[in-house]
């Protein structure tokens, strides 16, 4: 039980700590269905009349989490001098898709990718909650087979955006 209602009141309180309710509500709202009736107080009185009410609580988030990529690495092959704007295309293992499960500002992140000697570009490079990004060839000129066989570079997530 994660409330408590004040029978006098009606004041409702939490009677564990938020964040044991926000794990268990994975940051969504909070559905309580409250039934209200009458006491009665003796048999002669009429039938206690009863009503309900569905109150949704809504918490700020306790906590920002990071963003998350669906896979760990990515790979896949380019053909050599591939053409500015040439999509790199991943096998269906590979889902490109980056999610921030906070909601508001907080879940708003940029996206940007780091040591690909300009050779690539990521897109979009602003997401808020949830995306799928594309990486396309900006710079062809390093895609040289004799001079380099693999490129590795890291996309990273930016919790402050710039636009």
């Amino acid at each position: 039980v994660f409330f408590t209602i004040n029978e006098l009141t009606g004041e409702i309180r939490l009677s564990k700590p938020f964040q044991e309710l926000h794990t268990v509500s994975s940051g969504q709202p909070v559905m309580l269905m409250i039934l209200a009736e009458e006491e009665r107080k003796d048999l002669s009185e009429p039938s206690p009349q009863s009503s309900t009410a569905t109150l949704a609580l809504v918490f700020d988030q306790a906590i920002n989490t990071p963003p998350y990529f669906e896979n760990v690495q990515y790979i896949t092959h380019l053909d050599e001098n591939s053409p500015q704007g040439t999509a790199l295309v991943f096998s269906e293992t590979f889902h490109t898709q980056v999610t921030d499960d906070n909601m508001g500002k907080n879940g708003i992140f940029s996206l940007t990718l780091e040591n690909d000697n300009g050779t690539f570009e990521i897109w979009p490079s602003v997401v808020e909650r949830k995306a799928q990004f594309t990486i396309r060839v900006r710079n062809n000129k390093l895609l040289d087979y004799e001079k380099t066989q693999a490129v590795s570079f890291h996309v990273s997530e930016n919790e402050e955006p710039t636009y």
